[in-house]
């Protein structure tokens, strides 16, 4: 009997974690700054400790989603607020 697949949710949520995963690499190695207040906290324990354990800044990929949904909204309204000052 072949493997079934696994389900579009699963998949999803795998993706969602590979993701973040490489985002912590690369904060790690400096190449990419912090965004969420995880990935802030992530690089203080990195640099106070000298080690951290990844899957204890990795969360589910609806966690993940409402954070960047939630920083593209702050992005938004910073915009809105530069264009309101501007005019």
């Amino acid at each position: 009997m072949r493997p079934r697949r696994p389900a579009r949710v699963r998949r999803r949520d795998a993706f969602y974690r590979a993701i973040q995963r490489i985002r912590l690499d690369r904060i790690a190695d400096g190449s990419l700054e912090p965004r969420f207040d995880r990935e802030f906290y992530f690089l203080w324990t990195l640099q106070s400790r000298g080690k951290a354990d990844y899957a204890d800044f990795i969360v589910p990929g609806l966690l993940f989603m409402a954070d960047y949904q939630a920083d593209l909204n702050k992005a938004a309204g910073a915009e809105d607020a530069a264009a309101l000052t501007a005019s």
